[in-house]
């Protein structure tokens, strides 16, 4: 049964990365085909499929709802906007022919897209340009894809609708659950920073040929007052 759900699981993220079901039908089903799975009874007063998954678990659910929809919002802002391409090409620009500096400017707007929305959107958010940008400076593509994935790690500790659900799942007051996430942040800190520096040296640079992209497919860029959104 466990690998069943397993498969479930799996089966479920690759439908929400390929964006063939939104992620709110997703976990629906998954919360749905979890039960079954592990025999649930469809109607009862506990334990129930109607009962404790449909309508108790929505409502126990309900804040961390709300905050990951909130995230969700300033995620997608920050994208259409352009503020987080803008970040990215200000750091390149700061960063020149430094692959290990654009590299940790890169890890940093990851961090930031990783405490406001979950991992998914985050990497989209940070991967679309940040990804890119560091393969053009020399960057080896599984180093690029590897900083943004551990900027991503090393800001889950600081995102509130983790709080909220570690909170409700735990039974822990929020300012508890807050408590251990910051402690939490600077070992991720630490161990993403180690990564992107001793990867950049160990492989090297390198370079290739570069195509110019369609007007129509550059994002436009912010103001410089839109870049402090991830700080607020």
């Amino acid at each position: 049964m466990g690998y069943a759900i397993l498969a479930l699981m799996v089966v479920g993220v690759v439908l929400m990365l390929t964006r063939v079901l939104p992620t709110a039908f997703a976990l629906v089903l998954l919360a749905l085909g979890i039960a079954i799975l592990a025999g649930a009874p469809l109607t009862g007063a506990d334990g129930s499929i109607l009962t404790t998954v449909l309508q108790t678990g929505a409502a126990t659910l309900a804040a961390t709802m709300i905050a990951v929809l909130l995230g969700s919002w300033l995620g997608t802002l920050m994208d259409d906007t352009g503020i987080a391409a803008t970040l990215v090409r200000r750091i390149v620009e700061f960063g020149g022919e430094r692959p290990s500096v654009v590299a940790l400017g890169v890890f940093a707007v990851a961090i930031l897209c990783g405490s406001i929305t979950g991992s998914a959107p985050a990497a989209m958010l940070a991967g679309v340009v940040g990804i890119p940008a560091m393969i053009a400076v020399g960057v080896a593509p599984v180093v690029a894809g590897g900083t943004v994935l551990m900027g991503i790690a090393a800001g889950s500790p600081l995102e509130l609708p983790v709080w909220q659900f570690l909170s409700e799942a735990l039974g822990a007051p929020v300012a508890e659950v807050r408590t251990v996430m910051i402690r939490l942040f600077p070992l991720a800190l630490v161990a993403g920073i180690a990564y992107v520096v001793v990867e950049t040296r160990r492989r090297g640079a390198r370079h290739a040929w570069a195509v110019r992209a369609p007007a129509s497919t550059r994002r436009a860029t912010a103001p410089w007052y839109a870049l402090l959104t991830p700080v607020v």
